[in-house]
């Protein structure tokens, strides 16, 4: 009875142990369902989309609540979801799967920051990922040449050195929306890539604005917030500067690269 007692604090639900349970909302359901499964102590849970049937509200409450409770049992959860805020709330490591298959198995942040290939990092939302030809590389920095003509520098140093140790010619590199910094003017900063462009697409995706920048027939979509669109007088056919860190240029495809032909 200690032990119902206890599992029923920790989730909340002390005032509900004498209700039958059809009369229960989606958020006591599921804390419930939760405490039948860690009364017994566990090793492992699996959890498959187990919030997407509940509100964004119950569904912040509830990750924050079982983030913490898993932890004092130390059950390890794998937990299935498509929900990036669940991911990014409750993951100590993240792997993305495609047809039974794996795809990378890493950090949260790895993962998001850093993908592996093209699946993933469409999968996650990178949004550019171009293919290039390589002009220039060394071991801290390539020099990628797109079809448009336009020259992008990346510093991923994981790949640098073996692009130019085995003679690697073709690659597809990657830029997240939100490392994209928009500009009326040229700018002035250390940013190794700056490009002009001509804004062809504005989206607002809630609290934000997703611009997409045709530089030279290759699309760049950058994240802005309202009040930054605002400022910058975004509006279509509006000609525009992007820049991105040299840093911030992932290369995908990492063991898939296309080698020099002899």
């Amino acid at each position: 009875m200690k032990k119902i007692k206890d599992i029923a604090k920790k989730m909340k639900i002390s005032h509900i142990l004498h209700r039958d349970i059809n009369t229960l909302s989606g958020g006591e359901a599921q804390r419930t369902s939760l405490a039948r499964a860690l009364i017994v102590e566990p090793k492992i849970i699996l959890m498959d989309e187990p919030f997407s049937a509940l509100d964004i509200t119950t569904q912040g409450k509830l990750t924050s609540m079982i983030k913490h409770i898993v932890k004092d049992y130390k059950t390890t959860v794998i937990h299935i979801t498509h929900n990036f805020n669940e991911v990014w709330n409750l993951a100590d490591r993240v792997g993305v799967m495609k047809d039974g298959k794996v795809q990378q198995l890493a950090s949260v942040h790895e993962v998001f920051s850093k993908p592996e290939n093209n699946f993933v990092a469409d999968f996650v939302g990178v949004r550019n990922i171009f293919e290039g030809k390589v002009v220039d590389a060394d071991s801290e920095k390539i020099i990628v040449k797109l079809d448009s003509g336009s020259l992008i520098t990346s510093s991923d140093t994981e790949c640098t050195g073996k692009i130019k140790e085995k003679g690697i010619e073709k690659i597809l590199i990657a830029v997240r929306p939100e490392n994209i910094i928009f500009s009326n003017e040229k700018f002035e900063s250390s940013a190794k890539n700056q490009l002009k462009g001509k804004i062809v697409d504005i989206k607002e995706t809630g609290p934000t604005v997703l611009v997409s920048v045709d530089v030279g027939g290759d699309i760049f979509r950058g994240l802005l917030t309202k009040s930054s669109a605002d400022v910058l007088k975004v509006k279509l056919n509006k000609e525009i500067y992007i820049s991105f860190k040299s840093l911030n240029v992932t290369i995908l495809d990492k063991y898939n690269y296309k080698k020099i032909k002899n």
